[in-house]
């Protein structure tokens, strides 16, 4: 695959290419090397598109390896980069980086500014994936605080999975709805 890159010097989709290869090193867990190309994409000549997926995916390697910092301003990037291009569906796909990261950062307050603004997103979005990944990740973090919250956000998101038909996550969601009637069962015993 790399060489198949390196002939594409100077050809306007080099920086389709470089995406790709950069993902599957991301994917493979080489971050150094995705981050070395996926860097080559953050440039002025490439396509805002290449550069939002190379600034999430340079997020994500960051996020990773734990530093948060960097991670926070490719995030920031990529929500910019989309959100000037126009696509509120892959601004909503920062937004649920961006709160991801302020989740594993204990900051509420910026967290669920994003989830937010994740949500709204859904409105306009046609990706069964989105959608899901963008209700499961808000009815996790409302667990903690508040179970019957979280309970009401996982039955949207229940019947949103069941109406795309996707079975394998129904059955993951069910797990996660009876651990959630669980610990709302056990907080009303240990108060009654």
């Amino acid at each position: 695959l790399q060489s198949s890159y390196a002939e594409l010097a100077g050809s306007p989709v080099r920086h389709l290419a470089a995406l790709g290869l950069g993902t599957i090193f991301y994917v493979r867990g080489q971050y150094d090397a995705a981050e070395s190309l996926l860097s080559q994409i953050d440039s002025a000549g490439s396509y805002p598109y290449a550069r939002g997926r190379a600034t999430w995916l340079r997020g994500m390697g960051a996020f990773a390896q734990g530093r948060f910092a960097d991670a926070q301003g490719h995030y920031d990037d990529t929500l910019a980069t989309f959100e000037r291009m126009g696509d509120v569906e892959l601004a909503g796909g920062a937004h649920n980086l961006l709160s991801g990261l302020a989740f594993q950062l204990g900051d509420k307050v910026n967290e669920w500014r994003h989830r937010r603004a994740a949500i709204d997103a859904m409105a306009v979005s046609r990706s069964p994936r989105f959608k899901h990944t963008t209700l499961a990740t808000a009815a996790a973090s409302a667990r903690q605080d508040s179970p019957e919250a979280a309970l009401a956000i996982q039955d949207k998101c229940r019947r949103g999975v069941k109406r795309e038909g996707q079975s394998l996550q129904v059955r993951r969601d069910e797990r996660e709805r009876a651990d959630n009637r669980e610990n709302i069962a056990d907080g009303a015993s240990a108060q009654g």
